[in-house]
């Protein structure tokens, strides 16, 4: 499911972000029972009365992502149905521009999925750079195992907007700096001037 797709188009970069511990607090989205409320604030309950808790950080974090080229795919082991109702309730849907949500663990199969879908529909130079967001370092580990990915871990890498902002900026301009080595390269060898090392000890100065 693409949508906003003439923005897309403009789109320079991916963003995968997880659902369950990440965007919200919840473990296994899929474990609550539909149908979903608000009651004010970051707060939704299920059918039972199970309250969740979104991640205002991220909230902001992905509005941010998305004013500065980012194409935002949801990476979810979740059942389709319930994870895509919790993201309509919350009006969380509005943030994302693709949902690769399926019921098993192989998030590397969802990766390869959805960048069969993007080549197809034209947007395949956003996977020349990509930051992928997740609580659990077997997933992270399992997608960057087959592309060449910046990972990062809720509380382990950032814990806050200000430090997700910082590493995600980071992630950026290394995509940046290696997507130009990589055309100077074809376009004179192997003589590559400076040193791309003094370049990344400044590179959390600069505004993107």
């Amino acid at each position: 499911m693409l949508n906003r797709l003439k923005v897309m188009n403009q789109a320079s970069w991916l963003l995968l972000v997880d659902l369950d511990k990440t965007i919200w607090d919840c473990e296994d989205i899929s474990s609550m029972r539909p149908p979903f409320k608000t009651q004010g604030g970051n707060l939704f309950f299920d059918a039972n009365g199970n309250a969740v808790r979104i991640k205002e950080y991220m909230v902001r974090f992905l509005r941010w992502a998305r004013s500065r080229g980012a194409l935002v795919v949801a990476l979810s082991w979740n059942i389709p149905e319930v994870a895509l109702e919790a993201l309509k309730t919350t009006h969380l849907i509005s943030l994302f521009d693709y949902y690769a949500i399926e019921f098993h663990p192989r998030k590397d199969m969802m990766l390869l999925n959805l960048a069969r879908e993007l080549r197809e529909k034209g947007l395949y130079h956003v996977l020349n750079c990509i930051v992928y967001i997740d609580d659990s370092k077997h997933h992270l580990e399992l997608v960057s195992s087959i592309v060449d990915a910046c990972c990062l871990q809720p509380e382990v890498d950032f814990n806050d907007l200000a430090s997700l902002i910082k590493a995600v900026s980071r992630c950026l301009i290394r995509c940046r700096l290696k997507t130009w080595f990589q055309y100077y390269g074809e376009q004179h060898g192997d003589n590559v001037p400076g040193d791309s090392g003094s370049y990344l000890e400044h590179e959390s100065s600069v505004h993107l």
